[in-house]
């Protein structure tokens, strides 16, 4: 079935790799920063953060986890974000899902949001490539959720920013 692999073949192949700069996955790898950790300064990497501790700076990446004791005091850039923790800052994410835990002091810009109910949510929820001249095309909150979320059992994704916004939050909704 398979054909082990000698000791010396493996090595003289992770010397080659890591020459060469092949030893991470096409998309990067999985970075994590741990709970006791507080980073100063931006972050970027073209894989997965797992952010824990705390981070005072802009993060771009292509996967960003906030876990549940994480602050991040910036914005966050990423393909899909989910936040358990606290960011004061924008977030803009292509999919974007805030547990009960989160704790957001920011706007927030996706293709696609999940709001699960307790989320705190204070800035205004905005659907990418949305035109300004929609009726609703910006939601304004202006206080955490008390469990009032209409968000559907499976927390699927919304389909507009407004229905984001509203169903997300306790605020109303304005007009551009």
């Amino acid at each position: 079935m398979f054909k082990p692999q000698r000791p010396e073949e493996s090595s003289a192949q992770t010397t080659a790799s890591v020459r060469e700069g092949t030893t991470r996955p096409a998309g990067g790898g999985r970075s994590v920063i741990a709970s006791d950790m507080k980073v100063v300064g931006n972050l970027a990497s073209r894989g997965e953060l797992q952010i824990d501790g705390e981070i005072d700076g802009d993060i771009k990446a292509t996967t960003v986890t906030v876990g549940r004791g994480a602050t991040i005091s910036g914005s966050i850039l990423a393909d899909r974000v989910d936040v358990h923790g606290t960011v004061k800052g924008q977030i803009d994410g292509a999919t974007v899902s805030l547990s009960a835990n989160a704790r957001i002091e920011g706007d927030v810009v996706h293709d696609s949001l999940a709001v699960e109910a307790g989320a705190y949510l204070n800035g205004h929820v905005r659907r990418r490539n949305s035109k300004p001249a929609a009726s609703t095309a910006t939601a304004s909150t202006s206080s955490a959720t008390t469990g009032q979320a209409t968000a559907s059992p499976s927390h699927s994704s919304s389909t507009g920013a407004s229905s984001s916004g509203s169903s997300a939050t306790s605020g109303s909704s304005s007009k551009p």
